[in-house]
């Protein structure tokens, strides 16, 4: 879902790392303020923005599966602790 201001500084506030993605055409998350919270992440290497993607993915869903499998595939078992 889409978040918040305050949202996004929750979320930074999570240690591990995540997956956070934003389509370039996203009506609803303007990428404007994703690059901006993505420039003050501390890791922005989890932040992705995909170009031409809108809100609902439509045609980019196996970029989607592809970015989610190195994602989760970084970790065989579990996790590293942060």
């Amino acid at each position: 879902p889409a978040l918040s201001d305050s949202g996004w500084s929750e979320l930074e506030k999570y240690p591990r790392s995540k997956l956070v993605m934003v389509g370039g055409a996203d009506s609803v998350v303007p990428p404007q303020r994703f690059d901006e919270h993505r420039a003050a992440a501390r890791r922005p290497d989890d932040y992705k923005l995909v170009p031409a993607a809108d809100h609902f993915w439509s045609g980019f869903e196996e970029e989607i599966a592809a970015e989610a499998g190195r994602f989760f595939g970084r970790w065989p078992e579990a996790p590293p602790e942060p």
